[in-house]
């Protein structure tokens, strides 16, 4: 397993999804807000848009 975050100004998580899906047989590309004040977070997951993602590759070829 590994992990990649990033500051997604200017990545494109469709373009790293595609890359890895040759290498794995399954690729889930997951958004969502994120932030590190408890409070901001609940109300950012009800009304703001999504800021950060996660790729999560199972199944190496």
């Amino acid at each position: 397993m590994s992990e990649y975050h990033v500051v997604r100004q200017g990545v494109d998580e469709v373009a790293l999804q595609g890359l890895q899906a040759p290498v794995f047989h399954e690729v889930e590309l997951q958004r969502y807000w994120s932030t590190q004040s408890g409070v901001l977070q609940a109300l950012g997951e009800r009304f703001a848009p999504d800021t950060t993602f996660g790729l999560f590759a199972q199944n190496r070829r």
